[in-house]
């Protein structure tokens, strides 16, 4: 849409224009330094004011959309937690101020991005299992959709204009503008003219003077809306958060509890088939914790669990995960970690165990000591499940148990 409406405002008013083929991150740097006149179907911001210059007619009006291979799947923002999002570089849709980062950051929902040079890569990328849904322009996300297997969704972000955006250091940026912006309210205002048949195909039916006054009545709406409906929701998730921690958190120890462990467990090993990345697991079990709890009482015992999620948090990588399983037993995940690393992992924690003394952390106590029986097992190709990969770590824990305690063993 944008090239025939340059080429016929260039045509009539003797502009000679030409293309060069440029990724839109790219575009916005050859703006800035002069490299090309100007960028087609950029969204007109407060930051990009200062940038660059835009015409004061806008094209049309637009907005992100999230499309996934389920489209029902997603019907509200909540619904993106813990999603991979494929996105576009510099995309204003993803990081403008009302763009899909701050909103989700604004109502606590946490995601990851993959940057992607264009939609149809973004689109590609979620085909292919790289990521659960892809942001784009609802045009973009129109066009590419059926290609791609994927479905529009309920979730809409940061209502724009769209304009050419030309660069400040044009020679040619003051006096093209000037005739755009005569040449397009013209087109606007002819019915029949090549734009308004294109701008009414592209939005369905509605004339492009009235789509661009329902545009911004959206913006304005949606904008309003969220301003009110932000305060509920802060209040909202604060206490969704409570309950989640609530569900998801052993009360004792603070750490995760074992559904908690096994939600982020399942999902890294659906997720090593994606990225094709190992992922290992290692089980621990507190050794003779009955002969501590016979011999000092529940409460030592409690502090010895304690310790032990302490001893986890100060050890283990950022990219690790741990959780109270049960009992005396934890488990310690580790993704893109083969099983030898993890072995190496697991006898770095049980040194540490081993080396902790809790004298003086209770009157009368005296000093207690303790160590742990480990065993690590990597996930296999055969294995359907998580639960058929901590099995094997569970089997290895036995046999460290077996071989005298306080050892680590590979299943």
């Amino acid at each position: 849409m944008f090239p025939r409406l340059l080429d016929d405002i260039a045509a009539d008013d003797d502009w000679a224009v030409t293309y060069t083929p440029i990724t839109f991150a790219e575009g916005l740097t050859a703006l800035d330094v002069g490299g090309v006149d100007g960028l087609a179907a950029v969204a007109k911001t407060e930051r990009r004011l200062g940038r660059f210059k835009f015409p004061r007619e806008q094209v049309i009006s637009n907005w992100g959309q999230i499309f996934a291979p389920d489209g029902d799947a997603v019907r509200t923002f909540l619904n993106l937690r813990d999603l991979s999002i494929a996105a576009t570089e510099a995309d204003v849709y993803l990081e403008s101020e009302n763009g899909l980062r701050n909103l989700l950051d604004r109502l606590d929902v946490t995601a990851s991005f993959g940057l992607y040079d264009s939609y149809r890569a973004a689109a590609q990328a979620t085909q292919d299992g790289f990521a659960d849904v892809a942001l784009m322009s609802r045009f973009a996300g129109g066009a590419l959709a059926e290609e791609y297997g994927l479905e529009p969704t309920a979730v809409i972000v940061a209502p724009v204009e769209l304009h050419i955006a030309f660069s400040k250091r044009s020679r040619v940026a003051d006096a093209f503008i000037a005739d755009f912006d005569a040449r397009l309210l013209a087109l606007k205002t002819d019915q029949t003219s090549r734009f308004s048949r294109e701008a009414d195909a592209l939005l369905a039916g509605e004339q492009p003077r009235s789509v661009s006054r329902t545009a911004l009545i959206i913006a304005i709406a949606l904008i309003a809306a969220f301003a009110v409906a932000v305060g509920f929701i802060w209040r909202f998730n604060a206490m969704r958060r409570r309950l989640e921690h609530m569900a998801l958190t052993d009360p004792l120890t603070e750490a995760p509890n074992r559904r908690a462990f096994m939600d982020i467990a399942e999902r890294e090993f659906r997720r090593r088939l994606r990225d094709d990345k190992p992922l290992s697991v290692a089980m621990i079990d507190a050794d003779r914790f009955k002969s501590i709890n016979d011999s000092y009482g529940h409460d030592v015992g409690d502090l010895v669990l304690i310790d032990i999620v302490e001893t986890l948090r100060a050890t283990l990588r950022g990219t690790d995960a741990y959780g109270r399983l049960g009992g005396e037993e934890f488990g310690v995940l580790m993704p893109a970690t083969t099983r030898a690393d993890a072995s190496r992992v697991a006898e770095k924690l049980r040194l540490a165990f081993a080396e902790r003394e809790l004298s003086g952390r209770r009157g009368g106590m005296g000093r207690v000591r303790y160590t742990v029986s480990i065993g690590v097992a990597q996930a296999e190709a055969t294995d359907r499940h998580f639960d058929e990969t901590l099995k094997r770590a569970d089997e290895a824990v036995y046999r460290a148990k077996a071989l005298g305690r306080n050892r680590v063993e590979a299943g």
